[in-house]
């Protein structure tokens, strides 16, 4: 497994040292986005939307990074000779998936402390264990984003691309799913925007801001991450058997 995580961990170093220029500037792009969006929207509490924002840059690669994996293999016409070895494909999955999150997090928090330079951000209340609680909950909700993408993924193995999905998503999240302004005036979109994690994210962190942590929501994170996992697996594992018993494998 280790010896697997070098090969691609310096894969994924030379891809993003090849296209230096091109990712770049697809950062400096979103910084200017965040910047706008705290800027020149009315938003009132920054230091949440920041954190929010912080999140959504790292977990926009979960929801289409498994989609992308299976999609490029089909289009490669690889699936079938990974699916011939011995070695899991859901775990090369599982392992790509891992190494992509690293590196994002590793870009978003160059990029948001390039923010935080710029900004006037109090993040005072953020000390001691609200730190720990709060980094623990970004990653919880980064980890939700892929088996959200894990679904996805996993239904590509049947209809063999469904990029749209995951991009329509990205920007949904980013204006309905409570992360730049609350939406409780919209019932609709408050109950959909429950399914992702930003929403109760933002509640736990105004509870930190108060002095106050909010079990029930830290809980509701929780209960999204292993039912998306759940159903993310079982979908792999039933279309996956479904494809084997039609013989339709051999044709992706």
């Amino acid at each position: 497994m280790w010896y697997n995580f070098k090969i691609e961990w310096r894969r994924y170093w030379k891809e993003m040292f090849h296209f230096k220029f091109n990712l770049f500037f697809a950062n400096i792009g979103l910084l200017v986005l965040f910047l706008g969006l705290l800027d020149y929207l009315d938003v009132t509490d920054k230091e949440t939307v920041l954190i929010l924002l912080f999140v959504w840059y790292s977990a926009t690669h979960g929801f289409i990074n498994i989609n992308y994996i299976i999609e490029e293999e089909i289009m490669d016409g690889t699936l079938v000779h990974i699916l011939g070895t011995r070695v899991s494909f859901l775990r090369i999955i599982f392992l790509r998936s891992f190494i992509q999150m690293i590196y994002d997090f590793i870009k978003a928090s160059i990029v948001f402390s390039i923010i935080l330079c710029i900004g006037d951000f109090d993040y005072s209340w953020l000390s001691g264990m609200s730190m720990i609680l709060t980094g623990t909950l970004i990653i919880v909700c980064i980890f939700i984003s892929y088996f959200i993408g894990l679904i996805i993924g996993a239904m590509t193995l049947k209809y063999k691309k469904l990029s749209a999905i995951p991009n329509l998503l990205y920007y949904f999240v980013l204006f309905f799913g409570g992360i730049t302004y609350n939406i409780s005036s919209l019932p609709i979109l408050e109950f959909i925007s429950y399914l992702f994690p930003f929403l109760p994210l933002r509640v736990i962190i105004h509870g930190m801001q108060n002095g106050q942590i909010d079990i029930q929501f830290i809980g509701i994170l929780f209960i999204q991450g292993l039912i998306y996992l759940g159903i993310g697996v079982l979908l792999y594992h039933l279309i996956m058997k479904e494809n084997y018993r039609s013989g339709s494998i051999f044709y992706v």
